[in-house]
């Protein structure tokens, strides 16, 4: 399943889960929503296919029974998916506040452009000076 698909399934009504590799996944809403039931660390990034940050937790299958336990049995199981009810109670404004409280893991474009303007290269010669100047003229 791609992330587009995951994504668009992510309304806040269950708790989507995917076995990637030997972790199992949580973006966005179901990410948040685990995160206050266990101190996961949640990772967001841009992603280019969707064009949007993404928030997810991740965690070993170790870990799932606990989740099993606070929400109950999983509403659907398979190999690569879990759904599991909802908290609840759960505030999608909450989510946003959340979600923009996070420091993405990419950095935004403003973030690394500051970033290259405040990069100092000592200038010996009339050739480097020219070279630099050219790498940070913007018209």
């Amino acid at each position: 399943m791609k992330i587009e698909e995951k994504l668009q399934i992510e309304t806040g009504e269950n708790i989507y889960l995917y076995k990637e590799g030997v972790f199992w996944t949580a973006y966005n809403l179901s990410a948040y929503m685990l995160v206050q039931l266990k101190n996961l660390r949640p990772a967001k990034k841009y992603i280019k296919s969707v064009k949007q940050e993404v928030v997810s937790v991740g965690f070993p299958s170790s870990v799932l029974s606990f989740f099993t336990e606070q929400l109950g049995v999983p509403l659907k199981q398979a190999d690569t998916q879990i759904v599991l009810n909802k908290l609840q109670g759960f505030d999608t404004l909450l989510f946003d506040q959340w979600k923009d409280s996070l420091e993405s893991s990419t950095g935004n474009d403003q973030t690394v452009n500051q970033r290259n303007k405040l990069t100092t290269i000592p200038v010996a010669d009339p050739v480097n000076e020219q070279i630099l100047h050219e790498k940070n003229y913007r018209p």
